[in-house]
């Protein structure tokens, strides 16, 4: 943003996660708008090129656009991402980027880095190695922030300093922790009132605000281990039980379906829910010595 002087919408632009623009021309289109030919066309020429998104451009009016983009089957070439711009008052194509021919820095960026963040290039066993390495990388994070909180817990430590370190290691921790109830909250909150995009980041990223400065503030890291795998274990356990209510898909229908990522999921969220129950009430339970 600093090369960019704080100007949003001109970094937006180079990195192509904008739509081109087309001015209105406040003439009507001599004739009837449609997009399926251009669709069956370009599926036509595109072999195992997957549809993802079609955008229209000024509606009914004669500068009426409309583009198409998506990407081939991973199967086929991992970053074939391609697009096509129509003019549909003379249906000529005005901009297009062949899958198979696209080789762009940029295009190759983006894409593996959706992929990698998305997990969808692949199978079930491929994603779900990519879910545990996700989980080991959050270990791996946690563990650091409370081996460097250790570290300098030392006598020759001034007291100062070592609020300073118990602080620090506190709000990593709140951040880290909250995302595990956070998480299971937005999946209930999807089944119940829909996966819009907008209402997703409105959920996710204001609870995990809220949750992040509660457990900040309590600064107390066994209080929010302990209550972030609480709630988490919870949260987590309803998330089958909003997709049944919302969608009828219970586990044993999804099963009888062969709905296997959505039984996948509902298991899944059933399990963590469980881990979560099972270290805060049975592992972390006090022994008693005889």
């Amino acid at each position: 943003m600093t090369l960019y002087r704080g100007d949003q919408n001109a970094l937006f632009e180079d990195l192509e996660y904008t739509h081109p623009k087309f001015d209105y021309s406040y003439q009507p289109l001599e004739n009837e708008p449609t997009v399926n030919q251009f669709i069956n066309k370009t599926l036509e020429d595109w072999e195992n090129f997957h549809l993802g998104e079609v955008h229209i451009f000024n509606y009914n009016d004669s500068n009426m656009h409309v583009a198409l983009s998506g990407h081939l089957n991973y199967a086929t070439k991992f970053n074939g991402t391609g697009y096509r711009i129509y003019r549909i008052r003379d249906q000529k194509l005005i901009d297009e980027r062949i899958p198979l021919e696209n080789n762009r820095y940029l295009d190759g960026v983006k894409n593996v880095l959706f992929r990698l963040h998305l997990g969808d290039y692949g199978g079930i066993g491929l994603r779900i190695v990519s879910f545990w390495l996700g989980l080991i990388s959050c270990i791996v994070i946690l563990s650091g922030i409370m081996i460097w909180m250790v570290a300098r817990n030392k006598n020759h430590i001034s007291e100062k300093k070592m609020r300073f370190n118990n602080q620090v290691a506190n709000v990593y921790m709140a951040i880290c922790l909250s995302m595990l109830p956070v998480t299971a909250v937005s999946f209930c909150a999807v089944k119940i009132w829909g996966a819009e995009k907008g209402f997703i980041y409105k959920v996710y990223f204001l609870s995990w605000l809220v949750a992040s400065l509660f457990f900040t503030l309590k600064k107390n890291i066994n209080f929010t281990n302990k209550y972030c795998l609480i709630s988490g274990g919870i949260l987590s356990i309803l998330v089958p039980f909003c997709n049944g209510f919302a969608t009828g898909l219970w586990p044993w229908f999804s099963y009888q379906k062969g709905l296997t990522e959505v039984l996948f999921i509902d298991l899944l969220f059933l399990l963590i829910g469980g881990i979560c129950i099972w270290a805060v009430y049975i592992k972390g339970k006090p022994k008693l010595s005889h």
